[in-house]
């Protein structure tokens, strides 16, 4: 079974937002938070093909462009607030100069002793000779605390592909632009064990179809509660199958171009 990074973590979060993602509604939803990350992947991007020339001007002009797109969103104060933390990361960039050795790598990884295989793409990678520096830019008034850092799964994840893939360690660093402070973390052999235990079992629930609302702090934000409210009742959601075709899991080989279905 071949499964896509952003369903496991979907299904992790709660398996209500798996399941919509399936049936064709968008689970995602514009914030100022959002915002900000969206025109400081821009700002990676003009940095790494282009260079730090002009690069101040390219991303003021672009934070004006999404301010004035996302006016409902984005108020006039969080204009200025949002400006200065997009500004601490220019200056990021400017002043260290990182090498960044690619964007959005995509990668495919066999999760061993098992018949999983992740797909995806690699975080932000910085080539620091011996290790690759793993960049996870942050915007909140809050820092990640040490248990999220040492247990995110998609550093995890990260950090077992760019073992195999560039026989290198990874270090992540956790960057937060609001208050310009970063933490670190790294991942060893029991991280990677666990990982290949939790991917085993979410597959495992997720092929016997099995679908729950999983209730916490973040239901007070997601985009689809008016749909997880109704669920097990009266709801256009699908309990049993996932997928808008309408078509279950199928056990067996893996399919690498995409999810293996009962035609």
């Amino acid at each position: 079974m071949i499964i896509k990074e952003e369903d496991l973590l979907n299904y992790m979060s709660c398996p209500i937002k798996f399941l919509a993602s399936h049936n064709g509604h968008d689970i995602k939803r514009k914030t100022f938070n959002s915002c900000l990350h969206d025109a400081f992947n821009y700002l990676i991007s003009k940095y790494t093909y282009e260079g730090v020339d002009n690069l101040e001007y390219k991303i003021k002009k672009y934070w004006d462009k999404v301010c004035y797109e996302n006016q409902d969103i984005i108020k006039n104060i969080n204009v200025i607030h949002g400006w200065g933390r997009l500004y601490r990361a220019y200056e990021y960039l400017y002043n260290n100069k990182p090498n960044i050795m690619d964007l959005n790598v995509p990668y495919s990884l066999d999760i061993p002793g098992t018949d999983y295989t992740i797909t995806g793409q690699l975080n932000i990678l910085i080539d620091r000779g011996s290790q690759i520096e793993v960049l996870i830019p942050s915007f909140s008034k809050t820092k990640p605390d040490e248990f999220k850092r040492r247990s995110d799964l998609k550093c995890t994840i990260d950090a077992l592909v760019i073992k195999q893939v560039y026989n290198k360690m990874a270090v992540f660093t956790f960057y937060n632009f609001n208050q310009n402070s970063n933490d670190f973390a790294i991942r060893n052999t029991k991280d990677f064990d666990r990982l290949c235990l939790i991917v085993e079992n979410v597959c495992k629930g997720i092929e016997s179809n099995i679908v729950y609302p999983h209730y916490g702090y973040e239901c007070n934000s997601c985009a689809i509660k008016h749909l997880c409210s109704s669920w097990g009742a009266s709801t256009n959601l699908d309990p049993y199958n996932p997928f808008k075709d309408g078509k279950r899991w199928e056990h067996g080989k893996k399919k690498k171009e995409s999810y293996r279905h009962i035609s």
